[in-house]
Formats: C-alpha cells, structure tokens, sequence
C-alpha cells in the first residue's frame, strides 16, 4: 500500500488512527518499563538515558528512584 493512501484510510477511519496511536504508547512505555535500574557500576550515559527516556514516558518516580539509589559521593 502506498504511504499517501494508508495516509488516507486513516484519516477516513479515526478509529484505526487510535489503535495505531495507542499500540506505539503501549510498545513504547513496554520498551522504557523493561530497562534495567542503574546501579553505582553502570555509566553516567545509562544514567542519563535511563532518567531521560522514564520521564519521556511519564515514569517519574521511576526516573527519581534511580538518582535516589546512587551514591551522591563515590567511593574510591
């Protein structure tokens, strides 16, 4: 099917536009809930991400609950 006529069989069925819509949220939120939590070994690039993407998916306490977990002072 061409892009410009799925384009328009979904405007033409809102219904499906929801559906579609809603699966991405759900593939989405399913994708970020499955990452693991950071520890004190993980990188501060996993940090990052791991904060970014739950807040992106409205996990926020999810999101705080990681940087409460990390040691504010690393130890040597």
């Amino acid at each position: 099917m061409h892009p410009t006529a799925m384009y328009q069989w979904l405007t033409l069925h809102p219904a499906a536009m929801s559906a579609l819509t809603l699966g991405i949220y759900h593939f989405a939120s399913a994708f970020v809930g499955s990452l693991e939590m950071p520890d004190a070994s993980s990188s501060k690039l996993y940090r990052f991400f791991f904060a970014f993407l739950n807040r992106l998916a409205a996990n926020y306490a999810r999101a705080g609950a990681a940087k409460a977990t990390l040691p504010l002072i690393p130890k040597p």
